[in-house]
């Protein structure tokens, strides 16, 4: 689906590196039991600013926990 954002570069490094295998669901953690987040495979279209600017916010996040962590040396 971030094929055609700027998060381009960004997926493919991930994917392209290994560091997630691409699947169908992305599990909770345990104490929500089997409640299962789905990505959505649709940009969305005709966000207001603050909603564009949660929506960039929350996308940087979850392609930040698929990177390893950074090393300061």
């Amino acid at each position: 689906m971030l094929s055609d954002t700027s998060y381009r570069t960004h997926a493919e490094q991930i994917l392209k590196s290994g560091w997630v295998r691409p699947n169908n669901a992305f599990s909770t953690t345990p104490k929500f039991g089997s409640l299962r987040h789905h990505p959505t495979t649709v940009a969305p279209k005709h966000l207001s600013e603050p909603e564009q600017k949660l929506y960039d916010l929350v996308t940087k996040r979850f392609l930040a926990i698929f990177y390893p962590a950074a090393n300061f040396s």
